[in-house]
């Protein structure tokens, strides 16, 4: 995961990496944002959605800081060194500050409940409401609906499930929810076909058949077992499919939407708001 950046052809600091920058990055354990040369200029955000599957969040743990000059190699960035690379090269650090980020007020959230059908996906709009200057807030989502799964999505242009802050004091994210319908057993007529077909070859052959008790008892028993409406014990939906609870059961449950601000510590979510959901 990683993003360009181009300096502005007017950046007071000059237009290219020769010349003194500050770039920086604004951490916490579920969030990064970087920067070059104003904490306003954020230019790339990466969240804990963000890791590919397979792959973990290692950014919610202590770090230590490692400052390199990278020369490069074959298939590395940026390359292998070449008639143009300087050499010497030099890389000139004037200081490297780490702060500790004020408390920020936890957003208010509200959104209204969501209905669905088993099968089918709805959404609900989350309004969030802060300080603006407080920068941006992380959301997250769960659900304890059964074969169901919920996503964020926010209008945020740098990341899709954060909400920002900066500039002003409220915004807006959507939550949405997929289920699993619940499927139909049915007993194939065909099966029931054959089980007749069964039956009826035991009775023919127990018209032949010198021991007839025996055969007489393996034809009612084979017509019982494949064909449940030969004893007359069967139900219409033994031939016709009845619905069963192998996708979202109809009931109601809950979305819990997490939101983490930019001084959370990683021990628990800074606000959590809880969306009824009702499954049909």
């Amino acid at each position: 995961m990683s993003k360009k950046y181009s300096f502005p052809a007017n950046d007071p600091n000059g237009p290219d990496v020769t010349t003194f920058h500050t770039y920086g990055a604004i951490w916490s354990p579920n969030m990064v944002q970087f920067y070059v040369d104003n904490p306003a200029n954020i230019f790339f955000v990466r969240t804990t959605d963000d890791v590919p599957a397979g792959f973990s969040w290692d950014f919610n743990h202590p770090f230590f800081l490692l400052l390199n000059l990278a020369v490069g190699g074959t298939g590395s960035w940026p390359g292998p060194p070449d008639s143009t690379t300087p050499s010497p090269a030099v890389m000139l650090v004037d200081y490297v500050r780490v702060y500790t980020a004020s408390s920020v007020a936890a957003p208010t959230m509200t959104a209204p409940p969501i209905s669905v059908t088993a099968g089918q996906s709805a959404s609900s709009t989350i309004t969030l409401n802060s300080a603006a200057g407080s920068g941006r807030v992380y959301l997250s989502c769960s659900t304890n609906a059964p074969k169901a799964a919920c996503a964020i999505s926010s209008a945020d242009p740098l990341n899709q499930f954060t909400v920002d802050f900066s500039s002003a004091s409220s915004a807006t994210a959507n939550v949405s929810v997929s289920t699993t319908a619940n499927t139909s057993a049915k007993m194939n007529s065909a099966v029931g076909l054959a089980g007749l077909e069964i039956g009826l070859f035991g009775l023919a052959l127990f018209w032949r058949s010198e021991n007839r008790s025996r055969w007489l008892v393996i034809a009612v028993l084979t017509c019982l077992c494949a064909v449940p409406s030969c004893g007359g014990s069967g139900t219409p939906s033994s031939m016709g499919g009845s619905t069963t609870s192998n996708g979202t059961p109809a009931s109601g449950y809950s979305v819990t939407v997490n939101a983490y601000t930019v001084s959370n510590a990683g021990n628990a979510p800074d606000a959590v708001l809880n969306i009824p959901l009702t499954v049909n």
